[in-house]
């Protein structure tokens, strides 16, 4: 298509049920002009992301549910353009937030497998071997969510790779090495880097949401090297500021917003 397909009337912030978001993306595949099944496969690979014929009939179906990485590659196959696709992406947030702990809803959020070509429950666990080869050392240890790999080089990229497969989905780079496992939370993936920031990272886009100076650490040339974590709306982290001994931050998670 040369045009995204519209969707300025569609209010995503209004959805509240997992049929209504299956809805909007019926709707959606029909403005993108009806694509096969084959060929929304094909764009999503060409884009470096995952997703069968299968759950493309189940998602235009109303059969099931998508995951959030069903849901961007089946955005991103329509031909909404990477900056589109957040509104979907929180749709899908508060919906899956609105499950309580525990519950096992029969409609919202999806189970934790994904079918293969034919249909069949696939465990996420069954992905084929691969290498994947980087210009430089991996220094992080990984981190996997939603069938996802995000992991720290040496040379300042975050890398996100498919889990199933190993393909490279997209990099964002800072300005030295990435020494801490990823965290990921709230569409966001969370670096500390030994350039002396935290980064926070659209993991649709894989665009920088926000940066955080820690200034004694970039001063001092100390690292950012310890494993952020995410909760209740907060991001910690720990810093070795030497000389001072070191650091834990607390600061918001959306905004980056601290001491």
């Amino acid at each position: 298509m040369e045009v995204p397909p519209n969707t300025g009337d569609m209010d995503l912030g209004a959805v509240a049920t997992g049929e209504r978001l299956l809805e909007l993306l019926q709707l959606l595949h029909i403005r993108a002009g009806r694509p096969a099944y084959r060929t929304m496969q094909t764009r999503a690979r060409d884009l470096g992301l995952a997703l069968s014929k299968t759950r493309v009939g189940e998602i235009l179906n109303g059969t099931r549910p998508p995951s959030r990485h069903d849901l961007i590659a089946f955005v991103r196959a329509c031909d909404v353009p990477a900056a589109g696709v957040e509104p979907w992406v929180r749709a899908w947030e508060r919906l899956a937030g609105s499950v309580p702990p525990g519950s096992r809803s029969a409609e919202w959020p999806p189970g934790p497998t994904d079918p293969d070509e034919r249909g069949e429950p696939r465990h996420p666990h069954t992905a084929t071997p691969w290498k994947h080869s980087f210009s430089g050392a991996i220094c992080s240890s990984p981190t996997v969510v939603d069938q996802v790999v995000y992991v720290g080089g040496a040379d300042g990229y975050l890398y996100t790779l498919e889990a199933a497969t190993g393909r490279q989905r997209w990099k964002m780079q800072t300005r030295a090495a990435i020494c801490c496992r990823p965290a990921v939370a709230g569409g966001l993936a969370y670096v500390g880097s030994t350039d002396g920031h935290v980064y926070a990272v659209d993991i649709a886009t894989g665009q920088d949401r926000w940066k955080l100076p820690i200034h004694l650490a970039r001063q001092l040339g100390n690292h950012i090297d310890s494993t952020p974590t995410v909760a209740q709306g907060m991001l910690y982290i720990g810093t070795s500021d030497r000389p001072s001994g070191g650091h834990l931050y607390a600061v918001d998670a959306s905004t980056g917003e601290g001491p």
